[in-house]
């Protein structure tokens, strides 16, 4: 069952909609943006919050099925920006801007100073961390722990995620996918150090 099943299936358990055309009515959207979602199999975070908004459904709970149906106490929750991961650029210039492609509500618990909300893109870390996928990205938490897995910029893609280990020689660290296809990376400390956004430190993703 893949992100769009799973969330529509618990609106359809917890409102009164009881149809893809009346989700698209109740999200103000066509009833083609709803269909293609269903083929694509996922359901934007945008629509998430309107969710929200006209039901107080939990997001987390729409995503994940854990955690509360509906938020009584909206100061839990918080409005974030939501972004991608592709980007421009290069070790000699000045970092480029993230992107922001869209908004979510988190609760307050997972949110901090210094974190960066993203929608994981490819399929680099699945099943670990499925496209789709939130994480979060703590930008405090850039000391490496082995097997962890990282946010770091990489030339010409943006910003990947891989996990991270000391090679045998511990002069250098290998940056490996989970996904099969992807080559790993090898990146001296200083290198690592310029490159490090920082470590995820969780995901928000549907079953």
């Amino acid at each position: 069952m893949n992100e769009f099943e799973q969330v529509f299936g618990r609106v359809l358990q917890a409102t009164d909609i009881a149809s893809q055309a009346k989700l698209a009515e109740v999200l103000e959207v066509s009833r083609s943006a709803v269909s293609d979602a269903k083929k694509r199999g996922s359901f934007s975070a945008d629509w998430l919050l309107r969710l929200l908004k006209k039901y107080s459904l939990n997001p987390f709970w729409l995503k994940s099925g854990e955690g509360p149906e509906r938020l009584g106490d909206a100061a839990r929750m918080a409005e974030v920006p939501v972004h991608g991961l592709a980007c421009a650029y290069a070790d000699d210039e000045e970092r480029t801007a993230i992107h922001t492609e869209g908004r979510t509500v988190l609760p307050r618990r997972l949110l901090g100073e210094g974190l960066l909300v993203f929608q994981v893109g490819g399929a680099a870390m699945a099943p670990a961390l499925s496209e789709g996928a939130l994480i979060g990205v703590d930008q405090k938490r850039r000391a490496v722990l082995s097997g962890k897995v990282y946010a770091v910029f990489a030339p010409n893609e943006g910003v990947i995620l891989r996990r991270i280990f000391l090679n045998a020689g511990q002069d250098a660290y290998i940056l490996r996918a989970d996904g099969p296809g992807f080559p790993d990376v090898e990146l001296t400390p200083q290198l690592l150090r310029r490159r490090m956004l920082g470590r995820v430190s969780w995901v928000l993703q549907g079953m």
